[in-house]
């Protein structure tokens, strides 16, 4: 099995739970099998182009991040688009959003740790 592979379905199966689906509502979504769609997850089966772009769209990511997540590229598009979002916010929002952004962090990393 291709550590990509495996990679790519790791982040799909995190992003599919975090946005509160199963496996099925994904592949049903995505009109695929089940089956298929464990395997996507697990890194067991190469997919098509179109059937990436249809996770991708179901899930609501880049089909960048999901391919490559940790690529400093995509990484300083997702930081301008953060700046591009605070940049004429009052110093007050922006420390509520920070304080989401942090709670939302704290989240994700409680809800890795029990699975």
């Amino acid at each position: 099995m291709s550590e990509q592979l495996k990679a790519l379905g790791e982040r799909i199966r995190e992003t599919r739970k975090e946005k509160g689906l199963t496996q099925l509502e994904l592949a049903e979504k995505v009109k695929i099998s089940p089956t298929y769609m464990s395997e996507i997850e697990l890194g067991k089966s190469n997919f098509g182009v179109e059937t990436l772009i249809r996770i991708s769209e179901e899930l609501q990511v880049s089909t960048d991040w999901l391919i490559r997540a940790a690529v400093p590229e995509v990484n300083a598009i997702y930081q301008n688009e953060i700046h591009s979002i605070i940049k004429d916010c009052e110093p007050a929002l922006i420390e509520y959003m920070l304080q989401m952004l942090q709670l939302m962090k704290k989240t994700s990393e409680q809800s890795g740790k029990e699975e």
